[in-house]
């Protein structure tokens, strides 16, 4: 009988350690594949945004228009003949992005009324002097670039001017003369809500012209103080401007 016992004891060893052998090690059959451990991916770096574009980063030229609207007037003896009167023009000019120097051409007109004859809205078409003319400027912009927000500028140049009436009254008469026209004044560009600075321009500008080769004024002229001498005259005007520029 013990001889079974002892038998049967060994038998159950053998099989328990069998078993154990079949174990893998942390419990897991040693037929089972392992099962990796989860690695949490690094986090992907993001792009820097681009950065804004400018509206004045251009490489190529900037082209602008602009009318006007002002008032003209007479330096010199010719202030007491003639009054202030309206003025108007247009202008169209070129200048390279990034340099201060640009080409303008300018048409101007106005329109001065001979004292003792009314103004311009009461007095005689007859008495009316009518002014029309052009310019070629060289145009210098004291601003960072050509579509800054505030350009101030000046201006130089010659000009052609034809002065008209319907007949020759008071001794002025029809006639074309030369012009040596200064400028100087400032354009604004309103910045747009997403930041980038608009085309629409806004200014201001005061003009001189020297005038040559006078004509169309007397040289002499019958007054209750006696005989007026003509001593010279030039004009002189101010203006709003408006346009865009692209």
């Amino acid at each position: 009988m013990k001889r079974i016992l002892m038998v049967l004891a060994m038998a159950g060893a053998t099989s328990g350690g069998a078993a154990f052998a079949q174990q893998a090690p942390g419990g897991a059959p040693s037929g089972a594949e392992a099962t990796p451990p989860e690695v949490n991916p690094a986090p992907a770096e993001l792009a820097p945004p681009p950065a804004p574009v400018e509206h004045h980063a251009m490489a190529g030229p900037v082209w602008s228009l602009q009318g006007e609207g002002g008032i003209q007037a007479f330096s010199g003896p010719m202030s007491d003949f003639l009054r202030a009167g309206p003025a108007w023009g247009a202008d169209a000019d070129i200048a390279p992005a990034h340099v201060p120097l640009g080409f303008e051409l300018r048409y101007q007109g106005a329109s001065n009324q001979l004292f003792g004859s009314g103004n311009f809205w009461t007095g005689p078409r007859e008495a009316r002097v009518v002014q029309n003319g052009g310019d070629a400027m060289l145009k210098a912009s004291l601003a960072s670039n050509a579509r800054s927000m505030l350009e101030p500028y000046v201006a130089g140049g010659i000009g052609f001017a034809h002065y008209s009436l319907q007949e020759p009254v008071a001794g002025f008469q029809s006639d074309g003369l030369g012009e040596v026209p200064v400028s100087a004044g400032i354009n604004y560009r309103p910045r747009l809500p997403n930041g980038v600075v608009s085309s629409f321009t806004v200014g201001l500008r005061g003009d001189y012209k020297w005038l040559f080769s006078d004509q169309f004024a007397p040289t002499n002229i019958q007054t209750d103080y006696g005989v007026f001498v003509k001593q010279g005259g030039d004009t002189y005007r101010g203006q709003i401007t408006m346009g865009g520029t692209f």
